[in-house]
């Protein structure tokens, strides 16, 4: 997570200038460290993103994300902990082509972010209720073809 551009959307949102300065003191040059058993690593100073198991850590990627959102009718972005899921409802080929175009506008945003597609682990369920099933072509992210479940 990108702290500059994370308060920026803060921003954006109305959170009042006191507790953008507290986020700010929180996600930057924060000092870490690793103790395992009598050992203790030397300190670092880490200047992005939120500690994991935070507390504040669900809602600051929640607000991160607020700006990624369907742009296509029949197109919705379903986002869950640090998961995305795009849905889209292909009834004719002119949805199929405004999901293809939701997916490519999803990846410019993670790329904008600073947020990686993990295209190992991406997968493209196809629900139908026709007896023939009509093959769409697969969706690429980043060149590579999504899995689909069959």
């Amino acid at each position: 997570m990108n702290t500059a551009m994370l308060l920026t959307k803060l921003r954006a949102v109305d959170i009042s200038d006191y507790l953008i300065g507290w986020f700010r003191s929180f996600l930057t040059q924060r000092p870490q460290w690793v103790k395992m058993n009598a050992h203790i690593s030397g300190m670092k100073h880490l200047s992005n993103g939120c500690p994991q198991g935070c507390v504040c850590s669900p809602i600051l990627y929640i607000l991160n994300t607020n700006d990624c959102r369907a742009s296509f009718e029949n197109c919705q972005v379903i986002k869950y902990a640090d998961d995305t899921a795009i849905l889209g409802l292909i009834t004719e080929k002119v949805y199929e082509t405004k999901y293809f175009n939701q997916v490519n506008k999803f990846v410019d945003w993670c790329q904008h972010n600073f947020l990686e597609n993990n295209t190992s682990k991406t997968k493209e369920p196809i629900f139908t209720n026709h007896r023939k099933y009509e093959q769409i072509k697969p969706v690429k992210i980043v060149n590579v073809d999504v899995d689909d479940f069959k």
